[in-house]
């Protein structure tokens, strides 16, 4: 599925602050489900369609991930589906004080990171700027600490 993303805002249908049951109305029932301790947050995944959703503890979207087989443009750019250097100038281009280092492309202002995968593609990150500002400097937007984390429904 191709999305486009919208800085701080979405991608596709997909809106930041949606509840999690219009989530699920527009993409199905999720493969899995995540359901962290601390903070108290959970997250569905859809792999087949390369996207996941975090909620908070009311159950509003604060962060969407997108990963292969979705692809995605932001601002007419191609960022997943296309070449990783693309992609960091696409951000870079969004955001001046973007972080580009080794494995993490940040772009605070626009709500945007990019992170190596481990299966070696990009994963794309779409959150409100406060969040990213927020993250320790050790953690990559998207992390699960998996001693937190258990594989229940909400």
């Amino acid at each position: 599925m191709r999305y486009v993303v919208v800085p701080c805002v979405g991608a596709g249908s997909l809106r930041l602050g949606m509840h999690r049951d219009e989530v699920r109305e527009r993409l199905g029932e999720p493969d899995d489900t995540l359901v962290f301790d601390d903070p108290a947050e959970s997250q569905d995944w859809w792999p087949d369609d390369g996207v996941s959703a975090l909620y908070d503890a009311d159950g509003a979207c604060i962060e969407i991930a997108l990963y292969a087989p979705a692809t995605a443009a932001v601002g007419g750019v191609r960022v997943l589906g296309g070449s990783a250097d693309e992609a960091r100038a696409a951000l870079r281009a969004l955001d001046p004080a973007c972080v580009d280092e080794e494995g993490l492309c940040v772009a605070r202002a626009a709500g945007l990171a990019l992170v190596d995968a481990e299966e070696g593609g990009l994963e794309l990150i779409v959150t409100r700027p406060e969040r990213l500002a927020a993250a320790p400097d050790d953690a990559t937007p998207g992390d699960a600490a998996p001693d937190d984390a258990a594989r229940d429904e909400p």
